[in-house]
């Protein structure tokens, strides 16, 4: 993300709201001044009025933030935003979403804004400071017409970790009401200020105390409550600004992860550095202070992948990603919670009628947080088609939600190159293929298929793979290696090594059959191409390869029973294509080089299917059996011709069950 241009704090009150904006010259937060050098900007219509009506309040609220960056470029000279901090006093799931829309509305880019709560905002500004400030901790006392409120955020060490947390107190004494809201003067509620502050503060250790809330701005604190507040050594700080001034650093730190002041605010040294102090993990309201991995293969190893870190920010932790699971169908999340020493594993089994271990199913994953407690999970695929049943959890981010602690999966790939809607047409079998891992699943499952002098690679592959599949550098690493006469099985390994589909044990196994190509047998390679003709329904093709060896003067060092499988699969295609008669002869001639029942019945049963009398031996009640299956086979095949629907559909049924039966 560029940073070079403006860093913006933007807090929107009720009535009023303020900017501020990184000064690269002085490097201070600045206020972005409005009419007559004021800190503040008039809201046209009160926060709680626009609200109301959830439909148009992204609008108006657009209106807004698009008025306030305005100024800013009218004051400034620059029209370039690098990121935006948005304070928000309401950070319900419900506000976000109106403020994200809102944003959109207003032409900012999501990878460009944060919403922050008034807590992290808080945060940011006081731990951005000198260390002595922060050192023993701080409190915000907030006063409105609600009362008072004091955040207290504090840094602890707990099980190696340095975490800032937050404990707040309130009070809703009436006099501090009306204080709050300029009913009345501080000083009539001196008494219960005192009362409310002394009581805290001997609960919670701080080192300085910033003072929030309208009453507070300008005014003459009573003695005895500064002295209440003083008590200790206490740095006081009061003031309307310190929202927007931490929003504003909250916006630096999306872009610089170095100017992070949590980066170098734990309790313990980093080890290995000059004195540097560890990262402090922010815990309170609206950040996640669980770590978040999935269970991943990469290159054959299953491992964790963390995708949402401690510390992050509920809003900016949105994660969408697609990837392939394994064999068994599931997607496996490890939620490591700070309050328990065991993570809660969570695993999606996915509801789907493919075979995940055969055919590739792409996934779209999407998590969303509604608070800082709670994760949804939405599974479902990412191809536009009914792969599998869209799939919907929630977690509980606190150890609470009963995850198993032990459970083994495969994991999942991560797609990393992008599904095209142009596909790329596999040669050999016609087979249309829309991604990387695609196209790496067809060629190893395939490899009697590339061809020996390796015909598939060529510009369409390339050419696929560099503008389609989003795969540039491995094209042109495949290409030269390829046009400079790399051998086949170089560009083959190649192509399986780059993109993360087949583990190291994989490659290592396809190898010998690479080899095989061009140093094995013919016979034996032709029928690794029948093979995979017939897995792929290109029945033409594989009888050809399937008649070819035969053509060829058998060979001595190749057993009978491998030209038994040679017929015996030439009685398949041709059954599936309805020849009886000829797939009844493919089958007699496997008999005649090992007698097999199954094969005998298979004969059998085309010939009683074709009203050919058998070439082999048999007995009667073999016979009688077959042609009572064949007349109950054809009276199915007429009751279904007589029904509704697709006859091409019905054909299909009846030649699939018969290769189910004899395949």
């Amino acid at each position: 993300m560029d940073a070079k241009g403006l860093f913006l704090g933007i807090d929107i009150g009720e009535s009023i709201s303020q900017v501020c904006c990184y000064d690269e010259k002085s490097r201070n937060i600045l206020p972005v001044l409005g009419k007559d050098d004021s800190p503040y900007f008039q809201n046209m219509i009160p926060l709680s009025k626009i609200f109301e009506n959830e439909t148009t309040a992204p609008e108006r609220l657009a209106s807004m933030i698009q008025a306030l960056t305005d100024a800013v470029f009218f004051r400034l000279g620059k029209e370039k935003i690098s990121a935006i901090g948005l304070c928000l006093h309401d950070i319900s799931e419900e506000k976000r979403r109106i403020w994200s829309e809102a944003l959109s509305i207003a032409g900012v880019d999501r990878s460009r804004y944060i919403l922050m709560g008034c807590e992290e905002t808080f945060a940011y500004y006081a731990f951005s400071g000198e260390p002595a400030g922060y050192t023993r901790g701080v409190v915000l006392y907030d006063l409105s017409e609600n009362g008072l409120k004091g955040c207290f955020l504090q840094r602890v060490s707990y099980k190696g970790f340095t975490i800032l947390t937050e404990n707040d107190e309130s009070t809703e004494s009436e006099l501090i009401k009306k204080a709050g809201s300029g009913a009345i003067p501080l000083k009539e509620a001196e008494n219960e200020l005192i009362a409310f502050f002394k009581s805290t503060l001997e609960k919670n250790t701080v080192s300085s105390i910033y003072l929030t809330g309208e009453p507070f701005e300008g005014a003459d604190l009573p003695e005895d409550v500064l002295s209440i507040l003083g008590k200790g050594g206490h740095r006081i700080y009061a003031g309307m600004n310190l929202y927007v001034k931490g929003a504003c650093i909250g916006a630096i730190s999306k872009v610089i992860r170095a100017a992070d002041p949590f980066r170098i605010a734990g309790l313990n040294k980093t080890q290995g550095t000059a004195g540097n102090l560890s990262v402090c993990i922010m815990a309170c309201r609206n950040r996640i202070s669980s770590e978040i991995s999935l269970t991943v293969r990469e290159k054959g190893e299953t491992k964790r992948k963390v995708i949402v870190e401690r510390g992050s920010n509920v809003d900016d932790s949105f994660v969408t990603f697609e990837c392939i699971p394994g064999e068994r169908g599931e997607i496996q999340f490890i939620v490591e919670p700070l309050t328990q020493n065991t993570p809660d594993i969570y695993t999606v089994k996915l509801r789907s009628g493919k075979d995940f271990s055969k055919e590739i199913v792409r996934l779209k994953v999407q998590l969303y947080f509604s608070d800082e407690d709670h994760m949804t999970v939405t599974v479902e695929s990412a191809q536009g088609e009914d792969d599998c049943d869209k799939e919907i959890f929630e977690a509980d981010l606190l150890g609470k939600g009963g995850g198993a602690s032990s459970v083994r999966t495969d994991g999942v790939i991560l797609c990393r190159c992008p599904k095209t809607d142009i596909p790329y047409v596999f040669p050999a079998t016609g087979e249309e293929i829309y991604s990387a891992e695609e196209l790496v699943k067809c060629l190893y499952e395939n490899i009697y298929l590339t061809g020996v002098d390796g015909g598939v690679f060529n510009n369409d592959l390339f050419s696929f793979l560099r503008e389609r599949a989003g795969c540039g550098e491995t094209a042109d690493k495949v290409q030269e290696l390829w046009e400079s006469g790399g051998s086949l099985k170089e560009t083959l390994l190649t192509v399986f090594r780059e993109i993360n589909y087949y583990s190291p044990k994989d490659i290592v196994i396809i190898e010998p059959v690479i080899d095989g190509l061009k140093t094995g047998k013919r016979a034996l390679v032709k029928y690794g191409r029948a093979e995979a003709y017939i897995e792929r329904g290109c029945l033409t093709k594989a009888l050809k390869e399937l008649r070819e060896i035969m053509e060829l003067n058998p060979d001595s060092e190749l057993p009978e029973k491998f030209y038994a499988k040679v017929l015996y699969n030439a009685g398949v295609c041709y059954a599936r294509c309805m020849m009886y008669e000829k797939a009844g002869e493919m089958f007699e001639g496997s008999y005649g080089f090992v007698k097999d029942e199954k094969t005998k019945d298979a004969a059998l049963f085309a010939r009683a299917l074709s009203g050919t009398e058998p070439g082999i031996l048999f007995m009667k009640g073999e016979w009688e059996n077959a042609g009572q299956r064949a007349k109950e086979f054809r009276e199915e095949i007429e009751k279904q011709n007589k029904g509704t629907g697709d006859p091409a559909m019905r054909l299909e049924s009846i030649q699939q069950r018969f290769i189910t039966k004899y395949s």
